[in-house]
């Protein structure tokens, strides 16, 4: 039973609000002066005149009510609070503040832009580099070289060195600690050694997951070609490149800016893949080992270094050029156009680099300086032509250069196999035939032998690169040389390479940290705003006082006038997370907009919804944190004193 006191008439609205939904499941007997009020909220009224009744608008007639009754009975009544009613109370006290509920959310809602918009500028950078990792990597090959770095050994041997036994000494005695047997020198810690020729059998003996998922596998066998021209009747060397006008005449620049670069390339020998990066915009793709093509940039221009390299333009003028520009003088910029079929045509001199030494007295002698012989080499060259030009499209990775095929390298390799020097190398391969000592694996090798003469084991490549069909293509690729790892002997096993993901997971990971970082310093702000947010609710548990007071006298337990006040906190952190997240939906926007227009990068931030969500309700989460003691210190007011209180 309760008796409505004398209440200002905001808070008598409140309270007459709480008796009508704690009514619906309770009886509550209200005594009132006030007939406009009982006429407003009771659904029985009974009026009383000198202890007598004098009226009652419904009143009982036994059966129906009885019946009612039981049926109430049978139910399990609830003995505490719900929680929308919690939750209605709240809104309404939040709404009679509004003007603090807002500037609350609004201090509450700035951690939560922080920390928003970073998430999203994250989630922007990280999904633009996924982006360029599908675009790029496709095109990056999974690269397996004969020799490769090994760091996990160098880590192990570290990691094994601080766990060495030291030697103990003796008194009198001086005790040797042998350091030299047991060493490893740093070129085997930092290398391994790939076995490409089982890898190899491997990928041409069997249908594997690897060639299902390559568009292209390619052989390097690091043949230099030997390609010659002649410019005013002098023999210029056009591959590997010389930056001398002939051999004939040392001028060659000292400086590496000014230098030369090799210009001839191979091909890869997947169509699809030059047809994706390139066009031929006249003649054709070479169809022949003595054919090649000529590749320029997206909008017709090839760099004149590459010119002065073909000899197309004067090799001497390039020197001159050259050191003009060395004593400082001033070189005005060359500016020349060609006619494909200015182009398309040239030739060049193929000499097998075996050619170049000749047998006298039973020893093989280097006669590449010799310019005689060198003339009757050139004569005797086989020819190459320039047979079209293809233009490189956006997605190119290079332009500027000479291209040939496989088929060239085929050729180079059978030629160089079939001559005598050749041949006697291979039934001997522990002596260097152009020495005539025997190999010591660091001054010289077999190996390095074979690549000087152009010789080529064709089952033992010295690279394999792995073009794949799509970004999933790579990841299987890998997968499946693990899997073939795990098949093998250790000294089998293939270690690969791939850069650009090295690179691209360095950047990203270098985002995370930056990102990690600010959101730390920002969610110092979330501290603060959950401070001021409890400091608030203890000041409404003050302004509440006779409240609490009046709902304790009504029948609320402790728990429900903690649970009053949570429900509190609960929608003041709900409306500063929906506020914090809008305020950063809209400014990532906006954002997105400007940044795409200067840059040309859209969506450069972005939250996703699973992120919003968090946000939310770790935004709820802190507030129902905050408001813990607040609420705690309510539940355990003095009803009496409570309702004393004014």
């Amino acid at each position: 039973m309760s008796q409505h006191g004398a209440l200002d008439s905001e808070t008598s609205i409140q309270i007459m609000n709480l008796l009508k939904e704690i009514a619906k499941d309770k009886l509550v007997i209200m005594v009132t002066h006030n007939p406009e009020l009982a006429e407003q909220y009771s659904t029985r009224i009974i009026r009383l005149k000198d202890g007598k009744i004098i009226g009652d608008t419904n009143p009982f007639d036994g059966k129906e009510e009885v019946e009612q009754t039981e049926k109430k009975s049978k139910k399990k009544l609830k003995t505490s609070m719900g929680i929308f009613t919690a939750l209605s109370l709240s809104l309404n006290n939040l709404l009679t503040k509004k003007g603090r509920t807002f500037l609350t959310a609004v201090a509450g809602s700035i951690g939560i832009i922080g920390i928003a918009l970073i998430l999203a500028l994250s989630n922007g950078v990280r999904n633009y580099i996924a982006e360029m990792e599908k675009d790029t990597m496709t095109s990056q090959p999974v690269a397996i070289e004969k020799t490769t770095m090994d760091l996990g050994e160098v880590f192990s041997s570290a990691l094994s060195g601080t766990k060495e036994k030291k030697t103990e000494g003796t008194k009198d005695k001086i005790t040797l600690n042998d350091d030299i047997s047991t060493k490893k020198t740093s070129s085997q810690l930092l290398t391994k050694e790939n076995n490409l020729k089982k890898f190899k059998s491997y990928l041409e003996n069997e249908d594997n997951i690897i060639k299902e998922n390559a568009l292209s596998i390619q052989y390097d066998y690091k043949t230099d070609m030997q390609i010659f021209s002649k410019e005013d009747g002098s023999i210029i060397k056009i591959h590997p490149v010389s930056n001398s006008n002939s051999l004939s005449l040392d001028t060659s620049s000292k400086n590496d800016e000014y230098s030369l670069k090799n210009v001839f390339k191979e091909l890869n020998n997947s169509k699809e893949m030059f047809e994706n990066d390139y066009e031929i915009i006249s003649g054709k793709m070479p169809s022949a080992y003595n054919e090649v093509i000529l590749v320029v940039d997206e909008n017709g221009v090839v760099p004149l270094s590459t010119m002065y390299t073909l000899g197309i333009e004067n090799r001497e003028e390039y020197v001159n050029t050259i050191k003009d520009i060395t004593n400082g003088a001033k070189i005005n910029k060359k500016e020349k156009t060609y006619n494909y079929d200015e182009l398309i045509g040239k030739d060049y001199k193929l000499i097998l680099n075996s050619s170049f030494y000749a047998k006298e007295y039973y020893k093989w002698v280097d006669k590449s300086n010799d310019l005689d012989y060198l003339e009757k080499l050139y004569n005797e060259g086989f020819d190459l032509k320039i047979v079209g030009i293809a233009k490189a499209k956006k997605s190119a990775s290079e332009s500027g250069f000479v291209g040939y095929t496989y088929d060239l390298v085929k050729f180079v390799g059978e030629k160089n196999n079939e001559t005598e020097i050749a041949k006697e190398q291979y039934s001997n391969k522990k002596k260097n035939v152009l020495t005539g000592e025997y190999f010591d694996n660091i001054s010289n090798s077999y190996e390095a032998n074979l690549q000087t003469l152009g010789m080529i084991e064709f089952d033992n490549p010295e690279a394999i690169n792995i073009y794949p069909k799509s970004f999933e293509s790579k990841n299987n690729i890998k997968n499946a040389i693990e899997e073939y790892n795990s098949k093998v002997e250790n000294d089998d096993k293939i270690k690969y390479s791939d850069m650009m993901e090295t690179l691209i997971s360095q950047i990203t990971n270098i985002v995370n940290i930056i990102a990690y970082v600010l959101i730390a310093i920002v969610a110092i702000s979330l501290v603060v705003s959950s401070i001021m947010i409890s400091i608030i609710t203890y000041i409404s548990v003050l302004e509440r006082t006779k409240e609490i007071g009046i709902l304790r006298a009504i029948g609320a337990s402790k728990k429900d006038v903690k649970r009053v006040f949570r429900a509190e906190t609960i929608i003041e952190g709900l409306i500063s997370g929906v506020l914090g997240v809008l305020v950063s939906l809209i400014i990532c926007f906006i954002a997105n907009i400007i940044i795409n227009a200067m840059i040309n990068v859209p969506n450069v931030a972005s939250l996703p919804a699973l992120q919003i969500a968090a946000l939310i309700a770790v935004s709820v989460l802190l507030t129902v944190i905050a408001g813990m003691i607040p609420s705690g210190m309510a539940s355990k007011k003095d009803p009496v004193e409570s309702l004393r209180s004014e």
